[in-house]
């Protein structure tokens, strides 16, 4: 048997000054480029692995939304992966907050960054049967929105505030956002409008609820929240917010009254988003159950990215 031929140690060894200076070279584009949409796409949701609701693994959190064998959770949103100087800005906001059990959105407890989204629907329960043909009816629609873009759609930060889910289980930390593509006339509505209008009539079809109706009928019989104009009943425009941070509602009592304790390094941080921060997002997405379905904005083609376990 031929045995293998190895070189000299000595020989192929560097002096470690050279190769400590080679490795600096080589280190020194380590900066890589961000991940793609269509690899955020394939990991849109964590992964369930088990049927029951233990509140204790999550911090207290309720699921919402049962898990029922044959039921596919489904939603409808614009998704944006902040930059490594947002992320930073966005954290030191979450730091400087003077309550300390708001737990972040913007990164997982082993600190890697996560996409942020503006919602255009309410969480929805396809059954199987039913769930193609949704898609098919909310890309169709949706498409003919965005189709005619030529741009991304941008928003910006405009203030800080809590808001509560459907039954009031938690509060999330939320940056409601404003739509700087104004429409031309006051009959007119925003992109967000549109998009959001549109997402609630297919889930209308379906018998699936609407996002921010019934928050808009509560608020419109309280004139202190009364947020959409009476000429204009379709203009949610107030309720469109980026979630980064969530809390009990039992661990702060003034949750309720929508108002911040502004301190002023808080107010300094939130005065610099909303100044010099926009978000822009190049596709709306539908997500259901693993799978998310993108839809560029002003493009022709739909991109349908699959998850590990579909």
């Amino acid at each position: 048997m031929a045995l293998v031929s190895y070189s000299d140690s000595e020989e192929d060894e560097e002096p470690i000054a050279k190769r400590s200076k080679k490795d600096a070279v080589n280190h020194e584009d380590d900066d890589l480029p961000p991940l793609p949409a269509s690899f955020l796409n394939l990991y849109s949701s964590s992964v369930r692995v088990s049927n029951t609701d233990d509140p204790s693994l999550h911090h207290g959190r309720k699921r919402i939304v049962k898990h029922v064998e044959g039921n596919w959770p489904t939603h409808v949103y614009l998704e944006w992966l902040p930059s490594p100087n947002e992320h930073e800005t966005l954290t030191r906001l979450l730091k400087a907050l003077p309550n300390s059990t708001v737990h972040s959105l913007i990164e997982t407890p082993l600190q890697v960054p996560l996409p942020l989204h503006v919602s255009l629907s309410a969480p929805l329960v396809l059954r199987t049967e039913s769930k193609d043909t949704f898609l098919d009816d909310i890309t169709e629609q949706l498409k003919s929105v965005v189709g005619s873009l030529r741009q991304p759609i941008k928003v910006r930060p405009a203030s800080i505030s809590w808001h509560g889910n459907e039954d009031s289980s938690r509060y999330f930390l939320v940056l409601r956002v404003q739509d700087p593509q104004q429409p031309q006339s006051p009959s007119s509505l925003t992109l967000l409008n549109q998009l959001l209008l549109t997402s609630n009539r297919i889930a209308a079809k379906h018998n699936q609820p609407q996002l921010y109706t019934k928050l808009a009928q509560r608020n419109s019989s309280n004139p202190t929240k009364a947020t959409a104009t009476a000429e204009n009943n379709n203009d949610f425009s107030p309720y469109f917010h980026i979630s980064i941070g969530w809390t009990l509602p039992s661990t702060n009592r003034n949750l309720e009254d929508d108002n911040l304790a502004m301190q002023p390094i808080v107010k300094e941080i939130l005065d610099d988003l909303c100044e010099n921060m926009i978000v822009s997002f190049d596709a709306v997405k539908v997500r259901i159950g693993q799978t998310v379905t993108a839809l560029p904005i002003g493009g022709s083609q739909t991109s349908k990215k699959r998850g590990l376990f579909d």
